[in-house]
């Protein structure tokens, strides 16, 4: 693989936590290192300082036989780094000093009154903690809000979303900063028509406040869950690589190229490749795969559509192929299409 992740054995899924901690990226992400499918699941990790090269390390953390831990996320604080993750709809924590031996805290668990309570993504806001939580409760599906000082004691805030178009639960949230407006992301349980949304508006803390629609992250069929990582100015995104069409387990292990999320100079909401991905040529403007006639945007593997979509003019179009991938970015990152292709 050229700037892709994927796991040398068992199944791998959604990342559930990237920070930067001593001078690497490390990234967290479901892992069942027994067997290529969904089940038993530990967070695998590995490091990177580039978004090119991976390098895999020890599983980080590793439930008690027939628990799963779940999704979360990773903070890094008074320099130590902190993975916070779902184990049976409790919220629970584990630290490291050196970024590879992790041991239970002192953090009292979160719970709440839903039917779900899952993907806590932890930040940093005005001298405080934050954490988003993926809830659900009678088929309506929902992200809370909970705030602490320290990373051990939380207090419930509010529930930030509750809207019963999303399904009966929310995976993945990620609330961030882009310039002065924020962005809402995370997963729906249902397909409108994707499954990844987002949003923009304010947020004082305790509300996030709309300022439009929601929108689709994401126009093509394989990416899901994705993870942001806010550093400095940066927006950071990785998700889950999913190969809907493979019959094994195995080749559905893989994490999206790095990607940039931020404000075009209209003010628009765009996700590009990172910058990394440019500077190591990683990025081509003509695809073999891609190409557009008669109106319609296609992405072709041995004379077959994979993807085909129309466009009333030209797209501006850039591409990060890997093997057996297509990542396209198009307008300038206003839409973006991840697929497999053989």
């Amino acid at each position: 693989m050229r700037c892709h992740y994927r796991v040398s054995k068992g199944w791998m899924s959604a990342p559930c936590g990237i920070s930067h901690f001593k001078g690497k990226y490390h990234i967290f992400y479901q892992h069942n290192p027994d067997a290529p499918r969904w089940g038993y699941m530990h967070w695998g990790h590995c490091v990177t300082e580039d978004f090119i090269t991976y390098e895999e390390l020890p599983v980080a953390l590793t439930p008690e036989e027939g628990g799963s831990y779940l999704g979360g996320s990773s903070i890094v604080a008074d320099g130590r780094l902190y993975l916070f993750y779902t184990l049976d709809n409790t919220i629970i924590s584990a630290v490291s000093e050196d970024g590879i031996h992790f041991e239970d805290t002192e953090f009292d668990s979160v719970t709440g009154n839903y039917d779900y309570l899952m993907d806590p993504h932890v930040f940093e806001y005005d001298g405080r903690y934050l954490m988003a939580v993926g809830t659900g409760r009678h088929n309506i599906a929902g992200i809370a809000l909970y705030e602490s000082t320290d990373l051990v004691a939380w207090r419930f805030v509010n529930d930030i979303v509750t809207d019963p178009r999303f399904g009966s639960h929310i995976e993945s949230p990620n609330l961030f900063r882009t310039e002065d407006r924020w962005c809402l992301m995370f997963t729906s349980a249902r397909q409108l028509p994707s499954r990844n949304i987002c949003a923009m508006g304010k947020f004082d803390g305790n509300v996030f406040e709309m300022d439009g629609e929601y929108m689709s992250v994401e126009s093509g069929p394989d990416l899901y869950n994705p993870y942001v990582l806010s550093e400095g100015k940066r927006n950071i995104m990785i998700g889950w690589f999913y190969d809907r069409k493979a019959t094994s387990g195995a080749s559905k292990g893989m994490l999206t190229c790095a990607r940039e999320v931020l404000l075009n100079k209209a003010g628009d909401l765009v996700i590009v490749p990172a910058a990394e991905l440019f500077d190591n040529r990683m990025i081509t403007a003509e695809s073999s795969f891609v190409s557009y006639d008669n109106g319609r945007l296609r992405i072709m593997f041995e004379k077959k559509t994979v993807f085909d979509k129309p466009y009333r003019s030209v797209p501006d179009v850039i591409t990060v192929e890997d093997v057996g991938t297509v990542e396209t970015f198009i307008n300038g990152g206003s839409e973006n299409i991840t697929i497999t292709v053989c």
